[in-house]
This record gives C-alpha cells, structure tokens and sequence, in this order.
C-alpha cells in the first residue's frame, strides 16, 4: 500500500525501476553521426544481450497482456527517446549530415532489427551482423 503512495499503479514502479537502470547503459546521443551509429548499435547489443535485453524483453511482452504497463513502456522510454531521435534526426538532415527522410522511418530503420532479434529471438544478436546492418543502414542515409 504504502509503494502506490509514490507511483499510482504496478507498471509506474516497474518502468521507474527500468528507467533508472537503462538510463546509464542505453543513453541516448546528443548528436547524430554516421561514423557513431556502429558504436552505438554495438554498445546496446552488449546491454540487449545482459539484464537490460532481458527486462526490456520482458517489459515489452508483459504489455501485451497489460495494457497500463504497455502504455508506461511507450510512454516512458520508447516514446520519448522518439522525441529526442526524431529532433536529432531533423537537425542531422538539415545540416546536410544525413539525406532528407522521414526522422521516424530513419530511427525505425536504425533500431528496429535490435529489437526484433530481442524479441523474436530467431538469431542472436551478433556484433558482426549489427556491424553490417550499420553499413547498409549507412550507405542508405549517406547523403548523395
């Protein structure tokens, strides 16, 4: 009882506890850079692969029988992470850094594959197969 006196119901204590925990080990970028995407792709294969992938795995399909906790998932990471990709995304565009395209299509095809490997399982996440999504993800993204 005394716990929901600071977070109003079960999925605001889980995804406070997640948040906590990821922030240090999946920061997010203050910039985008092409020649940072591998490394950055490389550091979160390392967390998907620990106790993060396992909690983020579990989070993920814990909502889909909850809907409060899915709706914390989203809102509390997956959506405002967006918020931040999505204006670095447009800032990466407007200085000629990356070619114009939509900044939810561009984080969508930067981090889609690490987590559908996360969750779907059907191969690990290996460092050489996230080394070459990154060169096609780049030769995608390079300006003309």
């Amino acid at each position: 009882m005394t716990i929901y006196k600071w977070w109003p119901n079960r999925a605001a204590v889980i995804m406070s506890a997640f948040l906590r925990e990821s922030a240090d080990l999946l920061p997010y970028p203050e910039h985008f850079h092409l020649e940072q995407v591998e490394d950055r792709l490389l550091m979160m294969t390392a967390a998907f692969r620990g106790a993060t992938g396992t909690a983020m795995a579990a989070l993920i399909a814990a909502g889909r029988s909850d809907p409060q906790l899915a709706e914390a998932f989203r809102d509390g990471y997956i959506n405002a992470r967006r918020r931040d990709g999505i204006a670095i995304v447009r800032a990466a565009v407007e200085a000629g850094e990356i070619r114009p395209a939509d900044p939810d299509v561009v984080l969508d095809l930067v981090y889609a594959p690490l987590y559908f490997r996360l969750m779907v399982g059907h191969k690990p996440l290996d460092e050489d197969d996230v080394r070459e999504h990154v060169r096609l993800v780049l030769a995608a993204l390079r300006p003309a």
